[in-house]
């Protein structure tokens, strides 16, 4: 099955400091992917990169097999987030949920 989501060699600096190093993993219609890891992890950089409010140093992402550089404007039509704030508590920890839609239907959920 293709990728619906389809991440490559992410990277992303602050000052110097290296927050994302190389992250790549792909998502499929139905699965779902947690990114779990201690403060300072990079899971609110990935997040931010993968709703396109942070641009990456390097690396690619892909949504339905293109790039999503090539028009953010229809790949952010197809991506709700719940902030971290309002988003709901799981194991005693809020959660974001994004909500990636291929067409007219939700295709998956990614719960970080």
């Amino acid at each position: 099955m293709e990728s619906l989501l389809s991440v490559r060699g992410l990277t992303k600096s602050f000052k110097g400091n290296q927050v994302l190093c190389g992250i790549g993993f792909d998502v499929i219609p139905g699965e779902v992917l947690c990114i779990l890891g201690p403060n300072g992890a990079g899971k609110s950089t990935t997040i931010n990169i993968l709703t396109a409010t942070l641009a990456a140093d390097k690396g690619e992402i892909r949504f339905g097999g293109k790039p999503i550089t090539g028009n953010l404007r229809a790949y952010k039509k197809q991506l709700g987030i719940v902030p971290q704030d309002i988003a709901p508590v799981v194991v005693g920890r809020p959660v974001y949920v994004i909500y990636l839609s291929h067409g007219n239907s939700i295709a998956k959920t990614l719960y970080i």
